[in-house]
């Protein structure tokens, strides 16, 4: 079961990263779109991962925005993780 704090936590950082890389408000951002469509390429999704990495101290895939391709599915996934 996802730890609701970490996915919370994981979102608003990725949506608030989005907007400041494709310069989009916060409310044209839909958790449940996939990220692809907000132009997130594998240069930025492999910078994205290692902030991630960072920030929650993981070791994520380098594929994660690939198999988890929403906000929701990263957050969700993430805290998965983080709870192990």
């Amino acid at each position: 079961m996802p730890d609701i704090n970490i996915v919370a936590q994981v979102s608003d950082w990725l949506i608030n990263k989005l907007c400041v890389i494709y310069k989009v408000p916060s409310v044209k951002i839909d958790i449940n779109k996939n990220l692809s469509e907000y132009g997130l390429d594998s240069l930025n999704a492999i910078a994205i991962t290692g902030e991630l990495e960072e920030l929650f101290e993981l070791e994520l895939p380098n594929t994660l925005f690939w198999n988890y391709p929403t906000i929701t599915k990263v957050a969700e996934f993430i805290s998965s993780q983080y709870n192990l």
